[in-house]
């Protein structure tokens, strides 16, 4: 993938590895737009030995998290922690790891770096632990712990006093390690706080995925320039664990990131499962539970129903006559007529202006009603041409933090297939389609090619004439042998 954001390169450099320290064939492998377009383009370099990857200006370029109190102050932040809540929060695959654990045996459980805190909620929901407690030391923390009635302490682990003489059963951080200037020391942290039989999981971007096939949503998110200092290769990752003191580490690949569970013993991990009734389960007593925001209530009851059309489990119609009838009331949505919503759809231009119109979690609603349909009618082609819609719109507004919609859109297109055989003449139908074929070709990510890296050797054959060729390819074998 090649676009404004990311341009593929090759050069050597003579930066060292944070990760490993060395310091021969490195290589710049690409340059990344900064979070903040302002501060321009910052340097990937690749690890010629531990094949990890790290921006050799993060030191100088990271930007850290405003003050607490200023960004409480901000009106527009609720619509962060909703998009956290209503979309980003990770369940569909933090669970699955965290089920994998012999969790039965944990009294007490500390999360670092809990954001709003949903993963932790769902430990206190669903697991027999006594005690959790999060970390986190940006402004989510403290808006989730009141949202989620959670213990959240709005601090950094170091800072933490009230933790000092703590130790845990289970201690995680997910997508934590590649923030941390020094990440052996942040481990060693993590050992400190852990009880004699203890566990920790993290995850962390993988290295591996740095490649131009990646797709473009997921490459940002490994990346994140701006706030991440590297992005580690599995046999380093492990090393980083035994460094730091640990005698045990276990890493698997987690889609685009690493799952490592580091212990001072063997752990024996459960089978990896498909976890959505565990899922639909937590989301079944959210929708019972008082909240802060009437909006999270919407929110829960919309995850909620997601949760129960992917396990197969029968949806309460007061269920769905709620969430639609609360789609009216706080944001004038009428499915039945959605014509005046697709207007102002098109006028947002930022993902707050996106969040005020309707919850982020809207298409995935829409798509699992059409999906629920029998008949296979009109209503079904409706609400699939609208959750089309709201993706593209989407990913045009913000592709980086609403990447998870072009996943979705991929599965919507293939279900609209078959309408396409139909042919059916429908106004409503005919205009979703053409405004959003025409928002599809303003979309870079979706309509750049895959470049190929083809091979200097090879590029060099095909586009010289025979003679020079031979000259080029003798005068590479002698610099070779020079520096051999």
């Amino acid at each position: 993938m090649q676009s404004s954001r990311i341009i593929w390169q090759r050069s050597s450099t003579s930066a060292q590895c944070p990760l490993c320290h060395n310091e021969q064939k490195n290589q710049i492998i690409l340059q990344s737009q900064h979070f903040l377009a302002e501060r321009g383009y910052l340097d990937l370099a690749q690890c010629s030995a531990c094949e990890s990857a790290w921006f050799p200006e993060a030191t100088a370029k990271n930007v850290s998290y405003p003050p607490i109190e200023q960004v409480l102050q901000d009106p527009n932040f609720v619509y962060l922690i909703h998009h956290y809540l209503e979309i980003v929060n990770g369940l569909n695959w933090k669970v699955p790891m965290l089920e994998r654990l012999p969790f039965e045996q944990f009294n007490s459980v500390l999360e670092i770096g809990c954001n709003a805190g949903v993963a932790l909620d769902y430990c206190r929901t669903l697991w027999p632990a006594k005690e959790v407690i999060g970390l986190e030391p940006s402004a989510y923390g403290v808006i989730g712990s009141k949202v989620l009635d959670l213990p959240i302490l709005a601090s950094y682990l170091v800072e933490a006093n009230a933790l000092k003489e703590k130790q845990f059963d289970f201690i995680y951080a997910t997508e934590v390690l590649e923030h941390i200037a020094d990440p052996v020391q942040f481990l060693q942290e993590l050992k400190t706080q852990l009880s004699t039989n203890g566990m920790i999981l993290l995850t962390t971007p993988r290295a591996e995925v740095l490649q131009p096939q990646t797709a473009p949503g997921e490459l940002y998110a490994a990346l994140s320039t701006g706030s991440h200092y590297f992005v580690t290769s599995a046999q380093q990752l492990e090393q980083l664990a035994y460094q730091a003191g640990f005698s045990y580490c276990h890493v698997e690949a987690l889609g685009i990131t690493h799952m490592a569970v580091i212990a001072n013993q063997p752990v024996q991990l459960k089978p990896a499962q498909n976890q959505a009734e565990r899922i639909y389960e937590y989301y079944k007593r959210k929708t019972h539970v008082d909240t802060l925001y009437a909006r999270t209530h919407l929110g829960h009851l919309l995850n909620y129903h997601q949760q129960a059309l992917s396990c197969t489990k029968p949806i309460e119609p007061a269920i769905i006559t709620e969430i639609e009838q609360l789609l009216k009331q706080y944001f004038e949505l009428d499915l039945q007529a959605p014509e005046a919503f697709t207007q102002r759809l098109l006028a947002t231009d930022h993902l707050i202006s996106f969040g005020r119109l309707m919850p982020y979690s809207l298409p995935f609603y829409l798509t699992a009603q059409a999906q629920s349909q029998t008949d296979g009618g009109f209503k079904e082609q409706v609400y699939l041409e609208l959750a089309r819609l709201i993706c593209l719109q989407g990913l045009k507004t913000d592709f980086q933090n609403l990447f998870v919609y072009h996943s979705l859109l991929e599965q919507i297109e293939v279900a609209l297939q078959p309408f396409a055989q139909l042919n059916l003449d429908q106004p409503l139908v005919n205009e979703l389609q053409q405004t959003a074929n025409q928002l599809h070709t303003k979309i870079p990510e979706l309509n750049q090619a895959v470049p190929k890296i083809v091979p200097l050797k090879k590029a060099l054959k095909k586009h010289t004439k025979p003679k020079f060729y031979r000259i080029l390819q003798a005068s590479f074998t002698k610099l070779r042998q020079q520096l051999a």
